[in-house]
């Protein structure tokens, strides 16, 4: 029919409804957007129907909700201009013009979201978009959404942010969007939230892969009414629990690691936690052998933790919590005084060290044995423990605390809890799903298996090696010392020249980290030659050095995945039990001095954080075969680091 008929000159207010229901997106979600394929598509259909139609449409464009995921920038100040109510930015959301999550390579998808429909010009894809955000932390954007005044939800969520390239996202962006009640963001290394919009009600943060990096989110003092946060990290997640109990209806995290800011009045008790950290330089009491340090700890954490539960009916917003994610099974329990974000940031030290482990949490089954604290008023289930699992973890737990409404404030009994409001129900459930497991880095899988082969007095929660009969006290030598430093230079030698030559193409990932220590060996050698006129020896061919060496080379072409292990642990043993190994020689037979090879330059923390990235994604794309070829590779990696150093006190098994 030709475009100017006159069947279709419909009243205007009629017309206004038809654009309405046609333009609307074809789910019932408030938040969910028409793709802008599917927009553009019915956009021109409309247009070229009669130029009433045209005119109409150009002059009373109805409510927009769009899904992006590649556009034209051209297209930009077009959109802008539109009545957009929901606009979510993210690769897959069109199916017309993006590949379908998990159908191809990431290299692959991104080319082919590349790839323009007919007849678009010049389109960029959402990690484009997003990036190109005023406000996304990246340089030279090149949009902003301030124009959008009627836009109610933004959902922007690509990897915008990454280890190499950190990216802040800044809520300036969105200050002045006064119409704005639901928020997503990711991935983004952090959030700078004091701008948001008062009439936020939904808020979903998703942090980027910076799984060491300690995130601790912060709502603003105007975001009092939130109806639900989600927060979203693959590492370790910090929370400060008072920010967000009072302003927060639903409370939804999913992280790798949790670890809760519990404000309590007894300042006491925050000491008592946070003393034996602090004296022993940041290392997790257990590890120096201090039972009651330990022991004290552990009380305080769990103190913290019944605080917590206690608090939850009393609490004037909360009305549910889910943890997800490997925080489920033991959420880390933290006292710190009240509005004290400060002590969370000092625990960063202890969780770059991989100290978060090592704090004591509550588990499922933890939890459920605070049931009887709370009388009938606290209802725990978690599912059953299989039997001979010494070491079962749920995969969920579920509390609930219920008030009976016909019951006075001032009839309970006993237990932590004096006595409870009622006419309300709270509930808090706590999961792990089986995808979620799935996700967890490699390294943590490595950690997991490698402490199994601790002892109960190195590693009391998860040690599971005999203690030796008898323990020699650690006499070090300089001679000693000495041969120690020349063996290990071999080893690490080779280290570093397999990696280099890069036999395997993902070697070379590993070179120039910053924690190589030949060269710093080499320094130390000459040195104590010179200061205690010690002879240097020569590293025999059949010494610990040389065949761990040819042990290193072999694996590095037989099996790469097995080579990693040695690699991991021997460099990062030296980063931490190392260091006090050698702060123990240096004080007994040096005279104080340490020397290069426990030096690093620049910020070692920094290092192991981009070395653990690299190696966790390098896993990522292994088979299970080879994860298991790396994993059962362990047992080794301790034995040939036992035998070099024994040769500090001159071949003598050392003691704790």
């Amino acid at each position: 029919m030709d475009k100017d008929s006159t069947p279709f000159l419909l009243p205007t207010d009629a017309l206004l409804v038809v654009f309405q229901h046609l333009f609307a997106p074809d789910s019932d979600a408030c938040s969910s957007g028409l793709p802008l394929s599917v927009f553009i598509e019915r956009w021109t259909a409309v247009r070229a129907t009669c130029s009433h139609w045209q005119e109409v449409l150009l002059a009373h464009p109805p409510p927009v909700f769009l899904d992006v995921s590649v556009m034209p920038e051209a297209w930009l100040p077009w959109i802008l201009s539109l009545p957009v109510n929901v606009l979510r930015i993210e690769a897959g959301l069109d199916s017309r013009w993006s590949t379908a999550a998990g159908n191809t390579g990431a290299a692959q998808q991104q080319e082919e979201q590349m790839r323009p429909p007919v007849g678009m010009p010049a389109p960029i894809a959402a990690l484009q978009l997003v990036a190109g955000l005023e406000g996304a932390g990246r340089p030279a954007p090149f949009w902003s959404p301030m124009s959008l005044t009627q836009l109610q939800s933004l959902h922007l969520q690509a990897p915008v942010s990454s280890p190499s390239e950190p990216a802040v996202f800044d809520s300036a962006a969105v200050r002045d969007l006064g119409q704005l009640t639901q928020l997503s963001l990711g991935s983004f290394a952090d959030f700078q939230l004091e701008h948001l919009p008062t009439r936020l009600h939904r808020l979903h943060l998703r942090y980027d892969l910076q799984t060491r990096r300690l995130s601790m989110p912060l709502l603003p003092p105007q975001t009092t009414r939130l109806d639900l946060l989600r927060l979203e990290k693959p590492g370790a997640l910090g929370l400060l629990l008072d920010d967000v109990l009072g302003r927060v209806a639903e409370l939804d995290i999913e992280a790798q690691e949790l670890l809760l800011g519990v404000s309590v009045h007894d300042q006491r008790l925050v000491a008592t936690f946070e003393r034996p950290y602090r004296e022993g330089n940041f290392v997790p009491p257990h590890i120096w052998g201090d039972e009651e340090a330990d022991d004290k700890s552990k009380q305080a954490a769990e103190m913290a933790g019944n605080y917590f539960l206690s608090e939850l009916p009393n609490c004037a917003r909360l009305q549910r919590l889910r943890l997800a994610g490997g925080a489920a099974a033991s959420a880390k329990f933290m006292p710190v005084r009240h509005g004290a974000r400060d002590s969370l940031a000092w625990l960063w030290s202890v969780v770059r060290m991989q100290g978060l482990q090592n704090l004591y949490g509550l588990s499922g089954c933890e939890i459920k044995a605070r049931q009887q604290l709370f009388d009938t008023r606290l209802s725990i289930e978690c599912p059953t423990p299989p039997p001979a699992e010494p070491l079962w973890e749920p995969d969920w737990c579920c509390i609930s605390v219920v008030r009976d409404d016909g019951l006075p404030a001032d009839a309970a009994k006993g237990g932590i809890v004096d006595a409870l409001p009622t006419g309300r129900h709270l509930s808090v459930s706590v999961r792990a799903s089986a995808e979620a497991a799935a996700q967890k880095p490699f390294l943590q899988e490595l950690r997991e298996y490698s402490m199994q082969l601790h002892t109960k007095a190195q590693a009391p929660k998860e040690g599971k090696a005999k203690e030796p009969k008898q323990q020699r006290p650690f006499n070090p030598t300089r001679k000693g010392f000495m041969r120690f430093m020349v063996e290990s230079k071999v080893v690490y030698e080779a280290f570093e020249s397999i990696l280099e030559e890069a036999s395997t193409p993902y070697y070379k990932l590993l070179t120039n980290t910053g924690l190589e220590r030949a060269g710093a060996l080499a320094k130390d050698i000459a040195h104590m030659e010179q200061a205690y006129g010690l002879e240097v020896p020569v590293a025999a061919e059949d010494g610990p050095g040389h065949k761990y060496a040819a042990k290193l080379r072999e694996l590095a072409t037989s099996s790469p995945p097995a080579f990693l292990c040695h690699y991991f642990n021997h460099y990062f043993a030296h980063t931490a039990g190392g260091r006090m190994i050698g702060k123990s020689v240096s004080n007994a037979v040096l005279d104080g001095w340490t020397g290069a090879f426990y030096e690093w330059e620049g910020d070692v923390k920094e290092h192991q954080e981009k070395v653990r990235d690299t190696i966790n994604g390098i896993a990522a794309k292994w088979s299970q075969e080879e994860k298991d070829a790396c994993l059962k590779a362990t047992p080794a990696t301790f034995g040939w680091g036992g035998r070099l150093v024994q040769l500090i006190t001159e071949g003598q098994a050392m003691g704790h």
